[in-house]
């Protein structure tokens, strides 16, 4: 990514600063909020599946102790 977002360009700033201004009720900028957010959960989605370095886990019945077996015997083979 090119760089660091400054704190005006996060998700949400812009929204709440149209409503202050009386461009958006509220609920409009609640729902362009709730927009962008899952906008930028698919492009994080998308760009997680892309990059090999990344490992899923399945959290299935051992739960958090399967997991941290995983991760274990991962750092020890690295």
């Amino acid at each position: 990514f090119g760089g660091w977002l400054t704190a005006s360009q996060a998700i949400g700033y812009a929204e709440l600063a149209e409503h202050l201004d009386g461009k958006l009720s509220l609920d409009e900028a609640a729902e362009r909020t709730v927009k962008r957010t899952r906008e930028l959960a698919r492009r994080q989605m998308a760009w997680f599946r892309r990059d090999p370095r990344i490992r899923w886990f399945d959290v299935g019945p051992g739960g958090a102790a399967e997991v941290a077996d995983d991760v274990r015997a991962y750092l020890g083979s690295a």
